[in-house]
């Protein structure tokens, strides 16, 4: 399956972007007019890449990425007005999530155990927290860092302050937490084994289970009342009240759900695909479920997703490209 997968992501590769291996602005697509949106309805590639991007976060200006794998660097950003790439950490690490706030943009490296941050524009990476081995999801609010540590048997949901400083542990004898959402009146976080979802208050008070059971829960998203997630072995979306009541699935029948946001009522999602083509796609419903909206196929493991307010973001992990469509 390994072999077969990446012989199609090479071919596919070599084809639509030769072996150059260095990045390069916008490539217009289908008509697109400017690097995303315009009068098109197709995907563009913001930026074609010489690494295979993971996660991603957004401001106004930029889309930041964490790299899968070796490469020249570990984080980097692409403008959203050209899609010229700008390196921000140079060298190889195991970066997972990201998230950038106030100047600064965070992640998790779940290997070093660490939480780090580095300035928009770059300059001297700061590791903010270590000794963390597994630090994989990351959130943040108006002060604090939320992180979870996603050992099997004894992981841990912690926070420390933007600046650093003194950690404090939320949530012990977790198992495998893998992701985390935050927002101003709590937070919720996966536990891959064992399927739990769990919501708290920000201080971890409080906490309970709102959904248990789940196949193979991914990633995460928030709005006021509910918690929305994927589920890739099953390729699902679901939600439930984080207060805890019945579950909804929203959406069913995809390959591999795997990333997720939320914008005002609309859910937006990458499904991996099979592994086995470039089969991949980027999809969005609403909050309330009903018809499925398909934003682009044919994509080569699309990984991280965000929205602002008119475009959708993505990184397409086996196709080394981040693209982008209108909402």
């Amino acid at each position: 399956m390994f072999l077969a997968r990446y012989a199609t992501i090479a071919l596919m590769l070599e084809a639509s972007c030769g072996r150059n291996a260095l990045p390069f602005r916008g490539e217009q697509l289908d008509g697109a007019v400017g690097v995303c949106g315009g009068v098109s309805s197709h995907p563009s590639v913001l930026a074609q890449l010489p690494v295979s991007p993971r996660e991603i976060a957004t401001d106004a200006v930029f889309v930041y990425f964490t790299v899968f794998g070796d490469g020249p660097y570990q984080v980097a950003k692409a403008s959203k007005a050209d899609g010229l790439v700008t390196p921000l950490v140079m060298g190889t690490g195991h970066p997972r999530d990201i998230a950038v706030a106030g100047g600064f943009v965070y992640w998790t490296d779940d290997v070093a155990g660490t939480v780090n941050r580095v300035g928009v524009d770059g300059g001297a990476v700061e590791a903010l927290v270590t000794g963390h081995l597994g630090a994989e999801g990351l959130a943040l609010d108006a002060t604090s860092i939320y992180w979870t540590d996603a050992m099997i048997a004894e992981g841990s949901v912690s926070r420390v302050a933007l600046g650093g400083g003194t950690v404090q542990t939320l949530a012990l004898h977790q198992r495998q937490p893998v992701a985390i959402a935050v927002d101003g009146s709590g937070l919720c976080w996966i536990n891959l084994t064992g399927g739990t979802i769990t919501c708290s208050s920000l201080d971890g008070v409080g906490a309970i289970d709102i959904a248990s059971g789940q196949r193979s829960p991914q990633a995460i998203a928030l709005d006021q009342d509910r918690a929305y997630w994927t589920d890739s072995d099953i390729g699902s979306i679901s939600s439930a009240a984080r207060t805890g009541g019945a579950v909804t699935t929203l959406a069913s029948g995809g390959s591999s759900f795997y990333m997720i946001a939320v914008n005002q009522d609309r859910l937006y999602w990458t499904d991996s695909g099979t592994g086995l083509a470039v089969d991949g796609a980027v999809l969005s419903i609403s909050v309330s479920g009903g018809p499925q909206q398909m934003i682009a196929d044919q994509q080569a493991y699309p990984a991280g997703i965000a929205v602002d307010n008119d475009t959708v973001y993505w990184a397409e992990q086996d196709g080394q490209a981040l693209r982008c469509a209108p909402k």
